[in-house]
């Protein structure tokens, strides 16, 4: 043990980070120990005052905020209506002429649509979000309303809903408004409800100073109500009504038994009671409640939706006032403190230590604070004075928090504020992991010191020190996980020492005989192994683990990482040595990809211990069958009948199946039928290969040696038809079978000659061997070749003539048959020959018409103007303008004779001419003219044996282009 921490604190100094939380900038200051603990903006304050650029015209009486929207009340008996987001864009809402009457407090529904303005009179105005005008609430005059609890759910932009309504008197009212004309018109028929009154059975008189309503998320008619006087603090939980007053039920959920309530006397002038909501849509989380004593401040619980249940819970005292000197005169809850607006200074006490963590004075030019609003949906607070408004800008309320929560001892809520911060999230994770420690709850402490920067010897010892290995254990797995894939040394460092502590412990159980924990050790020793970054690690160093496991001896194991890092040449050998021949094929089995070198290392030796199996695995694996034949062979050398059957049941599964084609294969699988008894498989085979012998995949030499060397006459005599040699083949099978004998002699198709041969062996083999003469006769039944005179010297001289009396007198009609079908034959030929001489005497004599202005196919000038040809396709040429184009397409030797013999026929023209003139005797013309005739019709042989246009030389010419090389250099040319 000492050994590995030894070697890993030698490169503990460079090691990367282990913390995913830390950056490089942030793992640096750590290492160097200057980590800056509070984030860079601790300086700047959590509250920041703004001014509101408004200035009003009159006294701020009142102002309410929510939803952007802000409503100032001024002491003129005019309300501003101001878009926050557009603070220019300003309504100015007269609410009455009256004189002697003035604004006293303004309600704003959560919304922003709907506007209560409560004079000192008494009177109250209605302002919707549509309207221009406020208009007067005639049944609400006489309430005197103090405070109002507005109904989220069931209010639209038109309608507040069923609302509840607070009055001085301690009396609530449920009520609903509506920002149509017809409501207003109708509005004394419909009066508010008296449905509770929270002065009952008092001597003193209390007004209600705050209303507020929440609906339970999971229970559709379910509220919670929340009902505030300046000493008492009631909580109605129960189902609302359908029917008008639909609240009445739950304010008096508690009747006819007393309602009870939280009383918290002093002797305030004014309460204020505020929520905070996580989410402006959802539901309140924290309240506080202004009292004589201080805030009453706690937490909402609504998952307790029982009836009659109180939602608060953890609720306590959060600061006492100073007696009759400094009383708040308004409260803001935020998500970590209670706001106190008193007349001349802002104040932030920290709800989870109830200290003070913020406090500004006011300056006295600005005036007396008169309350403070806060807007849940862009999560803003205003305080105001008479003559300005101020908004509270939230900077990072968070960013203390964390440590609050350290000193709590919460670190998991201390975690969660400080995820931002590497620094500080390391120094809660150390002091987490210590307290662990301190508690010996060993293993949590290795969990989470692993994900600090503290160092790695100093926790280490720690767990050595408490002797807890499956704490270090845990440390050294969670820093394996810390770790870059980069880091390999560090790596391969700690899963060394990992598997050495379970190798021990696994060592120990076996010592003790086993005991139940073995199994559930060894099945998490191997599950480590087979982590992914383990199994990757360990690949690259696979002699590190084998000489950790072979120092343990421990075998098991050593097979299972073998096959985990696919080590199975290993794991086979083990087999083999253990005699487990069928353990090592399964370890072959699991192989899917490189198994081709497997095979041929370990095929000799199993082979000869489980051919079958072998066989039947060799056959599910696409294996070269070539590279497979040397462990065939050292099986097949025994010649044992089963193993020669394994080998040949794998070989025709390559020859059948696979389709191989490699000569060694069929050569080896046919010297493997010659070594069986039984001839109909080499039969078979030989018969698949066909009988062409250059298409057969076997040596046909060293097959027909094997066969006669075997006495596989059958085959032999197939493999001598293969190689065409017939008379062998003939041969052989008369000493076998006669029958297949005469199979073989009718092989020769176009060779006569040696058909008859063949034929004349298979008769002479019957009449000298077996002495029948009915068969002979029958052979020229067969074999038509074969006649009786043919035979005849085969027949020993003693035999009568009666024997074979029919087949003479069968062969003499055969030849009479023959000469009369040759006179037949004659007969037609002569009559053939004279048609053609009548078709070839009448063809000479045929003639067309030919229109006097018809033109030369080719040159195109008058036909008759000198000689021409004339063709049956109605064609034309002139006779020396055919000659010249049919002399392009001949071969020299035609082209030569054309040419002869025109130069010849001009020749004699010019004879004859000169004859004429020198009147020579008309015995010389007659000569001239028969010699020019047959000269002629040679030249119209070769020139006018077919049309120029219709005849097979312009076929042939489809290929050839249409302008000669030459005549395009010369066009070429001529276009430059």
């Amino acid at each position: 043990m000492a050994d590995l921490m030894d070697q890993y604190a030698d490169i503990e100094v460079n090691a990367s980070s282990t913390n995913p939380f830390l950056t490089n900038e942030t793992e640096e200051m750590i290492k160097t120990g200057f980590v800056p603990l509070q984030s860079p903006d601790t300086e700047t304050p959590i509250f920041k005052r703004e001014r509101f650029s408004f200035r009003p015209n009159s006294k701020i009486v009142d102002i309410d905020v929510s939803n952007n929207l802000m409503f100032i009340g001024l002491e003129s008996n005019h309300v501003k209506r101001i878009d926050i987001l557009h603070p220019n864009e300003t309504d100015t809402i007269e609410v009455s002429k009256k004189s002697g009457d003035s604004i006293r407090k303004l309600h704003l529904d959560p919304s922003g649509n709907h506007l209560l303005i409560a004079m000192k009179s008494g009177e109250v105005f209605y302002l919707g979000s549509s309207n221009k005008k406020a208009r007067s609430l005639e049944k609400l005059k006489n309430l005197e309303m103090e405070c109002v609890g507005w109904n989220k759910i069931s209010a639209t932009e038109i309608s507040t809903g069923q609302i509840l309504l607070g009055s001085r008197k301690g009396v609530i009212y449920e009520t609903d408004i509506n920002s149509e004309e017809k409501f207003f018109l109708s509005m004394g028929s419909d009066s508010p409800k008296q449905i509770f009154n929270v002065n009952v059975g008092r001597e003193k008189e209390e007004s209600i100073t705050e209303i507020h309503i929440e609906r339970f998320q999971n229970f559709e008619k379910r509220y919670a109500v929340f009902v505030c006087t300046k000493s008492r603090f009631y909580q109605f939980v129960g189902d609302a009504s359908n029917e008008v007053p639909m609240f009445q039920t739950v304010l008096n959920v508690f009747s006819p038994n007393p309602t009870p309530y939280l009383e918290l006397p002093g002797d305030l002038s004014e309460s204020d009671f505020g929520l905070f909501f996580p989410r402006a849509k959802g539901l309140p989380k924290f309240f506080g409640w202004l009292t004589g004593p201080g805030v009453y401040f706690g937490q909402l619980d609504f998952s307790r939706s029982s009836l009659k249940q109180n939602v608060t819970t953890d609720s306590r005292l959060l600061k006492p006032t100073e007696i009759q000197r400094d009383v708040p005169l308004s409260i803001g809850i935020t998500e970590f403190h209670c706001i106190l607006l008193y007349e001349n200074r802002f104040e932030a006490v920290c709800t989870l230590n109830d200290e003070e963590d913020y406090m500004e004075n006011i300056p006295p030019r600005l005036g007396t604070m008169i309350g403070l609003r806060y807007d849940i949906h862009r999560k803003s607070m205003w305080a105001f004075t008479e003559s300005y408004i101020f908004q509270y800008k939230i900077n990072n309320e968070t960013r203390d928090v964390w440590k609050l929560y350290l000193d709590r001892g919460d670190f998991e809520q201390a975690k969660l504020y400080c995820k931002n911060n590497p620094a500080q999230m390391d120094l809660v994770l150390r002091k987490q992991a210590d307290a662990y420690f301190l508690d010996k709850k060993f293993q949590q402490a290795a969990a989470t010191y692993a994900l600090t920067q503290i160092s790695f010897e100093e926790v280490s010892l720690k767990f050595l020190q408490a002797k807890d290995t499956e704490a270090l254990k845990i440390f050294l797995q969670k820093k394996m996980i810390n770790l870059k894939n980069n880091d390999k040394t560090q790596l391969m460092m700690l899963v060394t020492w990992v598997m050495e502590l379970y190798l021990n412990q696994l060592g120990e159980h076996r010592d003790n005989g086993f005991d139940g924990g073995y199994e559930n050790l060894q099945d998490e020793f191997r599950k480590f192994l087979n982590q992914n970054r383990v199994k990757n690690i360990l690949e690259q160093n696979t002699h590190v683990a084998y000489e950790l496991l072979s120092s343990h001896a421990d075998t098991e194991n050593m097979i299972f990482f073998a096959m985990l890092v696919h080590d199975y040449p290993r794991v086979i050998r083990h087999y083999i040595q253990q005699e487990d021949y069928k353990g090592a094929l399964e370890v072959l089995k699991k192989e899917q990809t490189e198994y081709q070198s497997l095979f041929e290392q370990f095929s000799p030796t199993l082979i000869q211990h489980i051919p079958k199996q072998l066989v039947e695995l060799w056959k599910q694996r696409n294996l070269e069958p070539r590279r497979m034949i040397p462990s065939l062979v050292t099986q097949t050398e025994s010649n044992n009948d089963e193993s020669i059957r394994c080998a040949i049941d794998y070989l025709e599964h390559c020859v059948y199946k696979l389709k191989n084609e490699e000569t060694a294969i069929h050569n080896y699988l046919v010297s493997l039928y010659c070594k069986i008894a039984e001839e109909r498989p080499l039969l078979q085979y030989l018969n698949s290969q066909g009988q062409d012998d250059q298409s057969v995949c076997y040596d046909l030499k060293y097959a027909l040696r094997l066969c006669s060397e075997n006495g596989k006459d059958q085959a032999t005599v197939q493999i001598y038809c293969t190689m065409n040699l017939y008379e062998e083949a003939v041969d052989l099978a008369l000493k076998v079978d006669i029958e297949k004998a005469k199979l073989y002699a009718d092989k020769p198709e176009y060779d006569r000659a040696l058909k008859k041969k063949l034929w004349l062996k298979v008769a002479r083999h019957v009449v000298e061997q077996k002495q029948d003469v009915g068969k002979a006769m029958e052979l020229l039944k067969e074999c038509p070749l074969l006649k009786i005179e043919d035979v005849l010297p085969f027949f020993p001289d003693f035999v009568t003539i009666d024997h074979f009396k029919d087949a003479i007198c069968e062969s003499l009609q055969e030849y009479n048959h023959h000469i009369d079908q040759l006179k037949s034959d004659m007969q037609e030929a002569t009559e053939s020959a004279k048609v053609v001489r009548a078709e070839i005497h009448d063809i000479r004599n045929r003639y067309g018409a030919i229109d006097s202005q018809a033109k030369c196919s080719l040159c195109g000038f008058p036909l008759v103007t000198r000689a021409f040809y004339f063709f049956p396709c109605s064609h034309t040429f002139h006779a020396d303008c055919l000659i010249e184009k049919v002399k392009e397409n001949m071969t020299n030797n035609k082209r030569n004779r054309v040419e002869e013999l025109v130069n010849t026929l001009r020749d004699l023209d010019m004879t004859s001419n000169n004859q004429t003139t020198n009147s020579q005797t008309s015995l010389a013309a007659k000569n001239s003219k028969t010699n020019r005739h047959t000269l002629q019709e040679s030249l119209d042989e070769l020139v006018s044996s077919e049309c120029f246009f219709c005849g097979d030389v312009m076929i042939k010419s489809l290929d050839q282009p249409l302008i000669d090389d030459l005549e395009f250099e010369k066009q070429l040319d001529n276009w430059k």
